[in-house]
């Protein structure tokens, strides 16, 4: 349902020739649409990164504990 009424919403503001963008837009539905993971091994490898936090205590400081 978002994609098609983000559709419109941004084809009306081309249209309408506005200068700010909409709150809804065909860029904004498609990157909340997907999931996303990142592989930190090449910083871990190359710089020598090590995050200050666990993947366990990041999630509970988020509140998903």
């Amino acid at each position: 349902m978002a994609v098609p009424l983000a559709a419109l919403v941004d084809r009306t503001a081309r249209l309408l020739r506005r200068k700010s963008a909409p709150r809804l837009t065909n860029w904004l539905v498609s990157f909340t649409g997907r999931d996303r993971s990142y592989d930190i091994t090449a910083a871990r490898r190359e710089l020598g990164y090590s995050p200050d936090l666990t993947l366990e205590r990041g999630l509970v400081e988020m509140g998903f504990s």
